[in-house]
């Protein structure tokens, strides 16, 4: 280990002296190994990682894990919106730029964080407008990208407590969100609803978390213990662990105080701080996902020698068989809402009959504002963990019986893209979905329904519109199908 070999000769002699070892030649060797190691790191990045393996093995466990198991990623990243807010951004003053403004922000080693709804409208008007309230900004330091696109999720302005090993070992932004929300699905974590960039001018952008602002009241003795017994028992079944120092010694764990990471929330006490938690086998916990997402959908034969269930959608990045060939929908569909004028930049979506979700995930990464999927419970259940898993943010996903009425606050207000796909002639065109307001609804009919048949039976079911764009289309393991696009002027 390169932290047994101290730098310089006084320092050999009195480290062999203090273990009691005897002088050897491979002692030798190894100070060699580090010389060399040193020219490539440089010097300080070696005497942290020495530090740093000394110190905390668990994080060294922890990191080698990570040079054979990846964080597991969609093919379809959500796409991450740009925005330019109204004063100047250094990152090595972000917290004092901020506060000599009149802001009221929050410090930390690796953020600034903005909440109250005055100072974010005074920052950037066109978030106010886009995300639910209340929220906050969390504007990382960190300018270094990682290699899903997003940025580390500490900071290298941390010297020199914060080496590439650290950064690379803690993580990304994009990471975090998904740990976040999945643990959010639990009731654990205020939810991140979205990842942005701030433009600064000619220089780099600074990445930004959206996050449900949980408020700062701490929670501590037996009811934060309370709330890290409830934290380390879902981790378990999710595949999360704790970075470094583990739930048995970090001081965000330990009571009375907890770190001040466990605030009261609106629906009680969450934890606040997940840059401290990690998937521990990104591999296999996206092959237990794809098992559950599979046994919801019901297609396959499930009795011996059959071939077991799988999806109905396939989902891209996580292979699989699936009934119908999501990629090769998705770029129709596309196609078809192009040529009748649709942007899906900005675009709010609606998802009728969404199954696990991964029309919304095609969504998000083209760039839609926000997207709604909705399907019976359990299967919305699993879309959920899905997307969230997957650091999709931009999405609610309701489980309901899509035959009774609807009554759902977040359908509210205009949809730029209704989606009924292979879903009417299971529930037909109920009241509710005909009140919705629409501009451009895409409606995939059954198979081997005639594409005559279909258009008279949409446009009885929503009279004045007209239709933009028709084909007939086939995919996977399935008949051929009326695709049709109608248009509200």
């Amino acid at each position: 280990m390169l932290g047994c070999v101290p730098t310089d000769s006084s320092s050999v002699a009195r480290t062999l002296s203090n273990r009691g070892s005897p002088y050897t030649p491979q002692m030798t060797v190894r100070r060699a190994i580090r010389r060399r190691v040193e020219r490539v790191l440089g010097r300080r990045v070696v005497d942290r990682i020495d530090a740093l393996l000394t110190r905390d093995p668990r994080f060294l466990a922890y990191a080698l894990k990570r040079l054979v198991r990846r964080p597991a990623r969609s093919a379809w990243p959500q796409s991450v919106p740009a925005y330019a807010p109204r004063i100047s951004l250094v990152p090595g003053r972000l917290a004092e730029d901020l506060a000599a403004r009149g802001f009221c922000v929050h410090r930390g080693g690796h953020a600034a964080y903005l909440h109250e709804p005055a100072d974010l409208q005074a920052f950037c008007p066109e978030m106010v407008e886009r995300y639910p309230s209340p929220f906050g900004l969390k504007i990382f330091k960190s300018t270094e990208r990682a290699g899903d696109g997003s940025v580390y999720y500490v900071s290298p302005e941390l010297k020199p407590a914060t080496t590439p090993l650290t950064m690379w070992t803690v993580g990304s932004v994009r990471e975090k969100a998904a740990v976040g929300n999945v643990l959010n699905n639990r009731h654990l974590t205020p939810r991140v609803h979205d990842l942005v960039w701030l433009h600064r001018g000619d220089a780099a952008p600074l990445m930004a978390m959206v996050v449900e602002h949980a408020g700062h009241e701490p929670v501590h003795g037996e009811e934060g213990g309370a709330l890290v017994r409830r934290l380390r028992a879902v981790c378990r079944e999710e595949g999360i662990t704790a970075l470094g120092e583990g739930f048995e010694h970090a001081s965000d764990f330990a009571p009375p105080k907890f770190g001040e990471n466990i605030v009261r929330g609106a629906g009680g006490p969450v934890y606040v701080d997940v840059q401290n938690l990690a998937f521990e086998d990104p591999d296999a916990a996206a092959a237990e996902l794809a098992g559950r997402v599979a046994a919801v959908t019901h297609f396959g034969d499930t009795r011996p020698f059959r071939g077991g269930a799988y999806c109905y959608q396939e989902i891209p990045w996580l292979g699989g068989k699936g009934k119908r060939d999501v990629s090769l929908r998705a770029e129709r569909l596309e196609a078809m809402l192009q040529d009748a004028g649709c942007s899906i930049e900005g675009a709010r979506v609606v998802d009728v009959g969404c199954n696990v979700g991964v029309f919304l995930a095609f969504f998000l990464w083209k760039g839609a504002a926000w997207c709604i999927g909705l399907d019976r419970p359990e299967v919305a259940d699993a879309a959920g963990r899905l997307l969230s898993y997957f650091a999709y943010t931009r999405f609610d996903v309701v489980g309901c019986d899509l035959r009774e009425d609807v009554a759902e606050p977040a359908l509210e207000g205009p949809i730029d893209v209704l989606l009924l796909l292979a879903i009417t002639h299971h529930i037909g065109f109920p009241a509710w979905v005909r009140r919705l307001d629409w501009r451009y609804l895409v409606f995939e009919g059954a198979g081997n329904e005639k594409l005559g048949s279909a258009r008279k039976r949409l446009l009885e079911g929503f009279p004045g519109a007209r239709v933009a764009g028709e084909q007939v289309v086939q995919d996977g393991d399935s008949p051929p199908r009326p695709l049709i696009v109608l248009c509200r002027s």
